[in-house]
Parts: C-alpha cells; structure tokens; sequence
C-alpha cells in the first residue's frame, strides 16, 4: 500500500474517532430542525395523468452518517494489489406498483412482477369542484416507500397529500404534504429528486380562470423556495424528472417541435425555451410522449412515435432511445415502444413498463418490463393489472 493510501486511511479513521455522543445529538437536532422546515412540488391533458419522518429520521440518520464514515474508512481507499473489489449487481426492479385507471380515489397496489393486488390506498377527496368532481393527476417517490398523490378539483385548486408503504405493500394514512399541501392551479406530472429535497411539476390554467403560461415548476423541500419556467406556448406537456440530487429537471413538450430539454433547477425564472439546452428532437412526422433522466444526469430516456395519422388505419409505432446529454449521441434502445401515453420510468430509470395494444386498440394485450441497462425485455402477466391505466413504480 502506498504511502499517499496510508495518509488516507489514517484521516478517515480520524475521522471516525471524532464521532462522539454529542456529535451525533447535535446531527440529529439538525436533522430534526430541517425536517420541520418548509418545502416543495407539484399540467396535463388529462385528469388522472416529507415528512412526518421527523420523529424517527433524525435518529436514524445519524446512526446512518457515523455508519458511512466508518465504511469509508474502510472502503474508500483504493485496495492494494491483490484484493479483491467489491462487486456491485443492476439494480432490481421496484417490488410494487400503483395504478391508476379511473380516477377513482383507490389506488390498487400491486406486486410489480406478478400484478397481485397487495393493498388500497384511499386518496382524500373532500375537495370537490365545480362538477362535483376531483381527479388524481400524479403520483411519485423517491425510494419506493414514501410516496406524493396530486389531485385536482375544478374549483382550480390543486393538493398534495403523502402516505408511505410498508414492506408487504401496506399504506400508511394518507395526510396532507406540509411543504406544498396546495397549488393555484391544475398540477400534473409530479416528480421528487432521488434524494427527497425537490420536486418537480406541471401546471396549466384551469379552464374557465384568468389566462397564464403552462410552466415547469420545482420547489425546494428544505427552504420552499419555488422557480419557474414558463412553456412555450402551443404545445402539449408530458412528463417531468429529475436527477437524484435535484439539480438538473427534465421535460418534453409536444408541439411545432416536439423536443426534451434540460433545466438547471438553480436557473433564475423565465422562459423554459431560453434555459437549459435541448437534448433529443423527434424527426419530421414524428413526435415524443415521454423522457425521463437518469439519476446521475448521465443518460436521457426517451420515446419517438409516428405522429397520429401518419398510417391511416394503423397504430402507431414508436421505439425507445438513449441521448447522452453532454455529447449529444443516441442510440436505439427498444423497437416496439407500445401506447405513447401509457410509458411508466420506474425512480431509479433503470427499468420502463411499456403496455402494447393488440388489434382491439381498446385492449392491452401485453405489458412489458425493459431493463433500460441490458435492453433487455419480459413480459409481465397484463391480465393481473386493470390495464390500460397509469402506472407508478
């Protein structure tokens, strides 16, 4: 072992060493104080499309930061010759799902690879709007336990609740989101960074209100802060993602040009066309319904349809591709994309659910399961889900 791997290895036992009781109390109120601070989230074609942690994370994250100074001690270093590194596996694919095909306020929860029903999570809805009506609009997490529910009633006035899943599938009660409990406004496509201090969403005027710009919005979780980008106007808004430490905010939008770009999620408000950099652009008579980012910002997901109409009495055909950002190079990932509107990313986007139509375009007949890492594809058993239907990983 060299002398510079010595030095190294006696800091971050040093390190260690300094770790004592009122260190860690004082991580924990940190913690704590943080946790109770404000916070964060939340457009859509479509009706349908933390904490109080507090208690118990403060504690726990402390343990897990003097844990993690000791791994480090011991494994940051690089090995000397001869021994041997650790191996690291794809991650697995999430374990549960939730559906949504109604609109309706109980949202199946099923086992992902099997689609058994596991639970119901009974989302509020005393909010009701105009029509007597209120609508869940989207639904994330950023690490498959706790979890976000937008809905939307047409007094134009959007919620943010959360709830949490046991390792059996179980839901937590379902309670108002603190940090953003409430929006203005139509909120759809709800995303959390990775790391659980932003969120990101769409929104767009409610119908019948005083007229103003769709915009991306992300709302910092630790201090509530919330930028803007206004959308251009004439197009049609999709999905949103970002990276797992909340930094870079990914969207598409569908209209003369049908493009996925890239906003710094520090970027001062403004205009979405004249931040960030355009990564992916579908061809002449094609179009994109979907992209997501992965963790690291390294890699761009996303899908390129056929426009509607370009095959009279035909379905659309669509593929999955990869872009990476930095070089502008792409590659061909998946050829059989399936229905444009119904392409699930799990949080890690390592995985996509892809539901393909048969001839009866009212029926899913498969549902499939892409590892975005090795390309390749399962199918899953499309019977045991209420397909078609908005999936969340």
């Amino acid at each position: 072992m060299s002398r510079l791997e010595d030095r190294l290895r006696d800091a971050y036992r040093g390190e260690v060493a300094a770790v004592t009781p009122e260190s860690i109390t004082s991580l924990g109120e940190a913690i704590a104080n943080q946790a109770r601070g404000p916070a964060r989230r939340g457009p859509a074609h479509r009706p349908g499309r933390a904490r109080r942690w507090s208690r118990w994370l403060a504690p726990l994250a402390a343990a897990a930061a003097v844990a993690a100074i000791a791994i480090t001690a011991t494994m940051v270093v690089p090995r000397g010759p001869g021994q041997s590194q650790p191996r690291t596996s794809p991650p697995a694919a999430p374990r549960f799902l939730i559906e949504e095909s109604t609109g309706a306020f109980s949202l199946p929860v099923r086992n992902a690879a099997t689609g058994a029903l596991a639970a119901k999570v009974t989302v509020p809805h005393g909010h009701l709007g105009k029509d007597n009506r209120t609508y869940i609009t989207g639904v994330t997490t950023s690490n498959g336990r706790d979890y976000l529910v937008a809905t939307y009633a047409t007094s134009c006035r959007s919620w943010i609740y959360q709830f949490s899943l046991d390792a059996a599938g179980r839901p937590s009660a379902v309670t108002p989101f603190r940090p953003l409990p409430t929006v203005r406004s139509y909120l759809s496509a709800l995303t959390i960074s990775g790391n659980g201090q932003m969120i990101g969403y769409i929104t767009s005027p409610c119908q019948g209100a005083n007229p103003h710009p769709n915009y991306f919005a992300a709302t910092s979780i630790r201090t509530g802060h919330t930028t803007r980008w206004n959308a251009p106007p004439d197009t049609s808004l999709d999905i949103v993602s970002l990276t797992a430490d909340g930094k870079q905010l990914c969207y598409n939008v569908r209209g003369p040009a049908s493009v996925v770009r890239v906003i710094p999620t520090d970027a001062a408000p403004g205009r979405a066309a004249d931040i960030g950099r355009t990564v992916a652009e579908a061809p002449s008579g094609h179009w994109i319904s979907f992209a997501a980012i992965s963790a690291d910002g390294s890699e761009v997901y996303f899908s390129t349809f056929t426009k509607p109409g370009a095959t009279p009495g035909r379905p659309m055909t669509g593929q999955i591709d990869v872009v990476n950002p930095a070089t502008g190079q792409s590659r061909l990932v998946y050829q059989a994309a399936g229905d444009p509107d119904l392409i699930a990313s799990d949080r890690t986007v390592k995985h996509l659910l892809l539901q393909i139509r048969g001839k009866d375009a009212q029926r899913i007949a498969r549902l499939i399961r892409l590892d975005l890492t090795t390309g390749k594809a399962a199918d899953l058993p499309a019977g045991k889900f209420g397909l078609p239907a908005v999936l969340y990983w």
